[in-house]
């Protein structure tokens, strides 16, 4: 219920914003970094600053990163002290990215190359060299924002890091552009719905919910139909793994203990790499949501069927014995009953 409360909170904040606060959610169950991908002022960093806001005593760390910004404001200034009496270089890193739960760096990919390794670092083993020490970093998720996608094969090591890769378009409908424009300024200070306790113990919840064989063999068709696909979609063994992360996570979100077909929309934010993919990876996991859709319909339709024939029956005994108050369970015992009674006697 906290983490339903916590999505409608922000949803209402924001217009057709659904799949970013959803990706942002998962990110943070499944302990993955997450990227989103779109042109300047459509709301891709309000949503994560939105979310953020909204855990109680999460250390977020904020920065806009240029082609000339300085590693010190981004990992710590050199501590004079750890200089002068120790002759060792080393940076005071509270309250900078390696000091924190959460980042969000926007325009990740304007980084130079100074701040890309300790990035890489960070982000993929939370480690942070300082100096001659490696220290443990406490980064949970890291959220980055972007124009688009970096074309630099120097960033590609870096782009590879975010799991969950979200494209963020401009709104195109009427609808939501009226919405947009009758939305209110949101609070600056939101209440906090969840603590960090609160998501790391999700995070252990999330860890152990459960993927089914069939979902695996699922899983594989998926992938081998990317692989098939005009032009191939290649997903790297570590990125299908690290996927069963995040659908652990849509699982748990709905309030499920085991992986379901209905959780694959989440692997629309981790199987794609290049945008002409997007478009591809969506529409294989639209069809096996529908195909799921329809399965669950097929399982229903029976019970339906069946709810039909007691509520005739319910309405029988009802008009024969003048008694509101049947319910199934005596219905079933009249009609499993090895004798049948008259309807109107056997509640007598």
């Amino acid at each position: 219920p906290l983490f339903t409360r916590l999505r409608d909170e922000v949803n209402k904040e924001h217009v057709g914003r659904e799949d970013a606060v959803e990706a942002a959610l998962l990110a943070l169950l499944s302990g993955e970094h997450c990227v989103f991908l779109g042109e300047p002022g459509i709301a891709k960093s309000s949503v994560i600053k939105r979310v953020l806001a909204r855990i109680d005593g999460a250390r977020v760390f904020y920065k806009l990163l240029f082609g000339d910004t300085r590693a010190s404001s981004i990992l710590g200034q050199f501590s004079l002290r750890a200089l002068e009496l120790e002759d060792k270089h080393r940076r005071n890193v509270e309250g900078f990215l390696p000091g924190v739960e959460f980042a969000v760096l926007e325009e990740i990919f304007r980084a130079p190359g100074a701040i890309l390794d300790a990035l890489n670092d960070i982000i993929n083993e939370r480690v942070y060299g300082n100096g001659a020490e490696m220290i443990p970093v406490p980064l949970m998720t890291l959220f980055a924002a972007s124009n688009d996608i970096p074309l630099n094969p120097s960033l590609r090591a870096l782009w590879d890091r975010f799991l969950l890769r979200v494209p963020v378009e401009p709104l195109r409908l009427k609808g939501d552009a009226k919405k947009l424009l009758r939305l209110k300024d949101p609070e600056p200070d939101p209440d906090k719905i969840i603590s960090l306790d609160d998501l790391r113990l999700a995070q252990e919840e999330v860890r152990m919910v459960s993927i089914p064989n069939h979902i695996v063999d699922e899983l594989v068709e998926v992938f081998l139909n990317l692989k098939g696909a005009n032009p191939p979609i290649e997903v790297s063994d570590r990125r299908k793994r690290l996927s069963l992360n995040v659908l652990r996570a849509a699982a748990w979100l709905r309030g499920g203990s085991s992986v379901a077909k209905r959780d694959f929309y989440a692997l629309r934010f981790t199987l794609w790499t290049q945008r002409e993919e997007i478009s591809l990876v969506f529409g294989l996991l639209e069809a096996y949501q529908q195909a799921a859709v329809e399965n669950i319909d097929a399982i229903l339709k029976p019970i339906r069927e069946l709810h039909t024939q007691f509520e005739k029956i319910r309405a029988q005994l009802q008009a024969s014995t003048g008694d509101t108050n049947v319910d199934f369970g005596e219905i079933c015992l009249l009609y499993t009953s090895p004798s049948p009674r008259d309807l109107s006697t056997s509640r007598m």
